[in-house]
């Protein structure tokens, strides 16, 4: 790429101006050139999707758990996000009901946001499981007695998580 002149002096003003440094035209059009190059390797325009799916997770101002859809079959499996005191229970429940689905490193690594892949043969089985487990949720107590946020979890967020593996293609977690 080739930089005008009034690049060149454009550059060599904001090299003075942020670092206090003055630079000659010479090195103005070398260090201009490299980060020209250096921006356009690694710049690359965001789609409208993934500006959409940003600000959805933007829009949420706690930590938690950002879960995204692999291959998802509609909208229901694109994304599943909970706060981090929602995910740790739901999480805590897959692992004890799926134990014999979820290898070692998938437990482990359910509770970090690392991208780690579930498949969809395991989201699929996950689904199943949670399915079953509903039918039987007086044998899963909770340590504290708040019936009202177990009356959510079991109807919101485990029924969320059944209907988002059931249509996630698999699914990564962040």
């Amino acid at each position: 790429m080739v930089l005008s002149d009034e690049d060149i002096t454009k550059f060599q003003i904001l090299c003075k101006s942020e670092f206090g440094i003055e630079i000659s035209k010479e090195d103005a059009y070398e260090k201009g050139s490299k980060l020209l190059k250096l921006v356009s390797t690694v710049y690359k325009p965001m789609t409208e999707e993934e500006y959409e799916q940003l600000q959805k997770i933007n829009q949420t101002k706690t930590m938690g758990m950002d879960v995204y859809g692999i291959k998802p079959l509609n909208e229901g499996g694109e994304y599943f996000r909970h706060n981090v005191w929602a995910w740790r229970p739901l999480w805590t429940l897959i692992t004890y009901t799926c134990e014999n689905i979820l290898s070692e490193e998938d437990i482990k690594m359910g509770h970090y946001n690392s991208g780690h892949i579930i498949s969809n043969e395991k989201a699929l089985k996950i689904a199943d499981t949670l399915d079953k487990t509903l039918l039987e949720k007086d044998k899963y107590p909770f340590e504290d007695e708040d019936a009202e946020w177990h009356e959510w979890f079991w109807e919101n967020s485990v029924k969320s998580f059944i209907k988002f593996c059931r249509n996630s293609g698999g699914f990564r977690i962040f």
